[in-house]
């Protein structure tokens, strides 16, 4: 019996357009406002640098999702959601560890919404799974 969740390649090129908007937005921003590391709920004290790490890893992550869609590479996009998984966990352990424990379920909730997504994907098989 296949897992209930399920997108066909139309959502699935939304899901990947989708992300590319709000993963290129979030890389900008840290080039836009630097000195707001708190919104993402690090420490205002976050050192420039290190906020600017995770705007290019954003921005990289946003571009790759749109050229994903723009390819419509269902399996690619999968397997990039399928990696950002494990960023989304990451990140909110370290907000966890060191910023902000209330923005720390946000990351937490995203990254569950992400790999229910990605769970659907993968127990269903096939690029695109379908409806």
């Amino acid at each position: 019996m296949p897992f209930p969740l399920t997108l066909g390649p139309t959502g699935t090129l939304q899901t990947s357009i989708f992300l590319s908007f709000a993963f290129t937005s979030a890389g900008l921003f840290t080039f836009v406002s630097p000195s707001h590391p708190d919104v993402f709920g690090l420490p205002a004290e976050t050192t420039t640098p290190v906020w600017s790490l995770q705007g290019v890893r954003d921005l990289t992550m946003g571009v790759a999702y749109g050229l994903l869609a723009w390819q419509r590479n269902y399996a690619g996009t999968k397997a990039l959601m399928t990696a950002h998984v494990i960023t989304g966990v990451v990140d909110a352990a370290v907000v966890w560890e060191y910023g902000k424990k209330a923005k720390m379920w946000g990351h937490a909730a995203g990254t569950t919404v992400m790999a229910t997504v990605v769970a659907g994907w993968w127990l269903n098989g096939g690029e695109g799974v379908h409806i």
